[in-house]
């Protein structure tokens, strides 16, 4: 069976602090990439894919990690481009900032630490907007809050891509076994799916594409979508 009806099944609360989960990515980044990286690839790949980025267009990342996101942007971006990476843990941005260092790209890439819910940018700062795997991090209250704020700081008819593990798509009974994970070990599992498309769309975030489909059953929505 599976979840087609997004209005009937809720969504689970986020109950970890901000500076909860700053402290255990923190103490993930070294590993964080082994740990996790590998099975986030194949979905961030195809939304990064789907971004549209104009020429020496200024593209933020929202809850950057390790900084693998950054390199495709800098390169979708090309000469001319700017590329900011914003993060909650300084652990992830000091990865990020080794793995960026190595690769000694000629576009400005720079590294913010902030939360997603106050970001330090003036309204109307970039053209593009990548976010992948962060936004279910957040508890339901704070994520129109969050949007609102990307609204803010993205240019009219800014494209925005986006990847999240989602309430529509998956197998049923491996998305509750996630959710009963995720209450009872909200530090260790402390995301979970969420009705994504609903969420840009009462933003006021006009969506192009949407793909669901699944890792290990759970839900995974690709979108994009541009501000109106």
């Amino acid at each position: 069976m599976r979840r087609n009806s997004a209005s009937l099944f809720p969504i689970s609360s986020v109950t970890r602090s901000h500076a909860e989960a700053r402290a255990n990515y923190d103490a993930l980044s070294r590993w964080y990439d082994l740990l996790e990286g590998g099975w986030e690839r194949r979905p961030r790949e195809k939304a990064l894919q789907n971004l549209a980025v104009p020429p020496e267009a200024k593209v933020i990342e929202i809850g950057c990690g390790t900084g693998s996101s950054l390199v495709d942007l800098t390169e979708k971006a090309g000469l001319g481009g700017q590329i900011i990476g914003v993060d909650l843990s300084m652990g992830m941005l000091r990865v990020a900032n080794n793995r960026l260092r190595k690769l000694h790209f000629s576009n400005p890439v720079f590294l913010y630490q902030a939360d997603a819910l106050t970001l330090p940018f003036a309204n109307a700062s970039f053209k593009a907007m990548f976010m992948s795997f962060t936004l279910e991090l957040f508890d339901t209250p704070e994520i129109p809050l969050i949007l609102a704020e990307c609204s803010r700081i993205l240019q009219p008819d800014a494209s925005l891509s986006l990847v999240a593990t989602s309430k529509t798509g998956g197998v049923a009974w491996m998305t509750s076994l996630y959710e009963i994970f995720h209450r009872k070990f909200p530090h260790t599992v402390d995301c979970r799916p969420i009705y994504t498309s609903r969420a840009l769309e009462a933003a006021g975030f006009e969506i192009l594409t949407s793909d669901v489909g699944s890792l290990w059953g759970i839900g995974v929505e690709i979108i994009t979508a541009r501000k109106s």
